[in-house]
């Protein structure tokens, strides 16, 4: 028998209809309960993860203490640095007040010097090789390159020297209130007596040059009046003379500026004043560093371990995607339910009345209470989550990095803005 006869039985009995309808309520609850139960379980599991991310999270690394001890560390050196970069400017001025210095230490150039020296060498040497090999006094090209080499390397090499040790201090003090102090009086004299001494030697040198041309000969020279004539009576002669000693006279005052500053001591406490300001700069950059280093060694950590958060935040919003498809299907389980259990009531209930003869066969609220199945709908869902706490760790390493890199930076300016002033 189906359940439209026995509602017309139950009907013409003057049985209720109770029973029928409450066992098609419980057809349709059997499904609507194995559903809750996925859905229950999908959100245990995703509260589960929720848990596991809570419990993990992103590590509190706080190294303000470090970054702390860093800047002071830093603070003190550039400190102590910059009072000895004071100590040697106030040397340098006090050294140019005393030697009535008013210009800028020069810079040498060392490797242009250098280079000139080397031409004029090379000039003296084709010159020399020129005129010995005209002679016939060599053997050959090279025995001439040779010869004339060597004394050109000694005229630029002895001119130059002469003109660093003795030529810078012809004029040392001289510019001084008391120049005539023996501070500054001796070592002009000296200067000048070696000078006299240097002279003659280049005088011999250049002289005797000529006298191996005049006389066409490396055998024996002669160092006499006649001799002397005879250099001045031979063209050749008398042109290596002169071309030795021009080139002895710019080899000497290259000499004096190539190779440090043309007055004495100056470009010493100079480039000692440079060297300490350098060492200011080092210093900064290399606290810079390491207070860059140690941010970029902590971001790693932290990012390792957010890398980590983030895998497990992953699961958690997959796993609450997943909760949230098995309530869409519990949502259209119960509108189902409803919909058929609305046309199957409908129809008992017409069986049902039409046995009995009456116009109603269940009230009204009982029927409202058996066709809703709102209980099985979840009441709450866990919700996605976002990684805010990652951002937030970057952007307090970010703010903490800039904070201390502009306090470097200011302690910095400041001590450079002080060094300015005083010089």
């Amino acid at each position: 028998m189906s359940k439209y006869d026995r509602a017309v039985a139950q009907g013409l009995g003057e049985q209720s209809l109770d029973a029928a309808l409450y066992e098609l309520r419980r057809g349709h609850e059997k499904a609507l309960i194995r559903i809750k139960g996925q859905l229950k379980e999908a959100c245990c599991k995703a509260e589960q993860l929720r848990s596991d991310i809570d419990e993990q999270g992103v590590p509190e690394i706080d190294i303000s203490h470090e970054i702390e001890a860093l800047l002071a560390q830093a603070e003190s050196e550039l400190n102590g640095k910059s009072k000895a970069c004071e100590r040697a400017a106030q040397i340098l001025e006090a050294f140019r007040l005393r030697h009535g210095l008013t210009r800028i230490a020069a810079a040498p150039q060392v490797v242009i010097s250098g280079m000139v020296l080397s031409l004029l060498g090379f000039i003296e040497t084709a010159v020399n090789a020129s005129f010995f090999a005209n002679a016939h006094m060599v053997a050959g090209p090279f025995a001439s390159l040779l010869t004339s080499g060597m004394i050109s390397l000694t005229n630029i090499s002895v001119s130059a020297l002469g003109g660093f040790l003795i030529g810078r201090w012809m004029d040392y003090g001289r510019n001084a209130e008391d120049a005539n102090d023996p501070e500054f009086l001796i070592p002009r004299m000296r200067a000048r007596i070696a000078l006299v001494i240097f002279v003659c030697i280049l005088f011999l040198l250049h002289m005797t040059v000529g006298l191996v041309r005049a006389t066409e000969s490396f055998d024996v020279v002669n160092h006499g009046l006649s001799s002397y004539a005879l250099v001045l009576t031979t063209p050749e002669a008398l042109f290596l003379v002169m071309t030795g000693s021009c080139l002895s006279v710019l080899a000497y005052r290259k000499g004096k500026y190539a190779f440090d500053d043309p007055y004495p001591g100056y470009g010493s406490r100079y480039r000692a004043l440079q060297t300490l300001r350098d060492e200011v700069v080092d210093s900064y950059e290399e606290f810079r560093e390491r207070i860059e280093d140690r941010f970029e060694e902590v971001e790693r950590d932290a990012t390792k371990a957010a890398k980590s958060c983030s895998k497990a935040l992953i699961r958690y919003n997959d796993a609450v995607e997943s909760c949230h498809a098995v309530a869409r299907k519990v949502e259209q389980a119960v509108n189902q339910a409803e919909s058929i259990m609305r046309m199957q009531v409908a129809q008992l209930a017409s069986h049902h009345r039409a046995a009995r003869g009456r116009s109603s066969a269940v009230s009204h609220s009982e029927l409202e209470q058996l066709l809703i199945f709102d209980g099985y709908l979840p009441e709450s869902l866990p919700q996605p989550a976002q990684d805010k706490l990652t951002q937030a760790h970057q952007e307090r390493f970010v703010t903490q990095k800039a904070g201390a890199l502009e306090r470097l930076s200011r302690h910095f300016q400041s001590l450079v803005n002080v060094d300015k002033e005083k010089v």
